[in-house]
């Protein structure tokens, strides 16, 4: 899948969902909204993978096509919100049915060895 590309460089957050239209996409969208810094200090790319196909994967448009391929990947039935944090290991690390608030996210990505050992690295081993 074209995922993997992505394996040992960033961690994936994939939001699966019918269209923008999605009630639980919006409110996913703005517990996201603000929190960019966020995301990158995590090497954690945001892909919205939505089944009409307005979506992007990142930076550029998913295609249905590869919405559809992740949904059989990732064991997303058809029409439904599902998010899917997916490890540098391409490991599922967390995944719901309802938004989840990216502090949230940002907690449990936090948690794991390699990201503390990024952090220490970071920090110039001050950890």
């Amino acid at each position: 899948m074209y995922l993997t590309r992505y394996r040992g460089s960033h961690r994936l957050l994939l939001v699966f969902a019918l269209s923008i239209l999605d009630e639980r996409y919006a409110q996913q969208e703005r517990l996201f909204a603000g929190k960019e810094t966020g995301f990158e200090d995590r090497e954690l790319l945001l892909m919205r993978l939505l089944e009409d196909g307005e979506g992007d994967a990142a930076g550029g448009p998913a295609s249905p096509e590869a919405a559809a391929s992740a949904r059989r990947e990732y064991g997303v039935e058809g029409g439904r919100f599902a998010i899917a944090l997916v490890g540098k290991d391409g490991a599922i690390k967390l995944r719901a049915d309802e938004p989840v608030a990216a502090t949230e996210i940002f907690n449990r990505i936090d948690a794991v060895p390699m990201r503390q050992r990024e952090m220490r690295e970071r920090d110039g081993g001050s950890h």
